[in-house]
């Protein structure tokens, strides 16, 4: 009987709770969060001269595809949406662009 009450009393005592996982460490020493900060910054920055390449893909692709949608030119130039955009950007304010916004969608062609 008391191999009994021993393994009940084993039973009912509670194991310890697992601790939960910390988060990752900032930076960890001061020296390090301006390279840090830096470096994040440098990841989402566009040059203006990635601007001015991508102002050349929108003019090669509506050379070759004439007026499109702007969903049909960010699917033609293959860059990303932002830097299409900027490269538009650039064309219309250089004033190369013509822009029809009859319809539902937005068409846009060389001048």
């Amino acid at each position: 009987m008391a191999k009994k009450a021993a393994a009940a009393k084993q039973s009912t005592v509670k194991k310890p709770a697992k601790k939960a996982a910390k988060p990752p460490a900032a930076a960890s020493s001061a020296k390090d969060a301006p390279a840090a900060a830096s470096k994040a910054a440098k990841s989402s920055t566009v040059t203006a001269d990635e601007i001015g390449h991508a102002a050349g893909a929108v003019w090669q692709a509506l050379q070759a595809n004439g007026p499109v949608t702007m969903t049909a030119l960010k699917k033609a130039v293959g860059l990303t949406g932002d830097l299409t955009m900027a490269g538009v950007g650039w064309l219309a304010r250089e004033d190369k662009l013509l822009f029809d916004d009859s319809g539902r969608s937005v068409k846009v062609s060389l001048r």
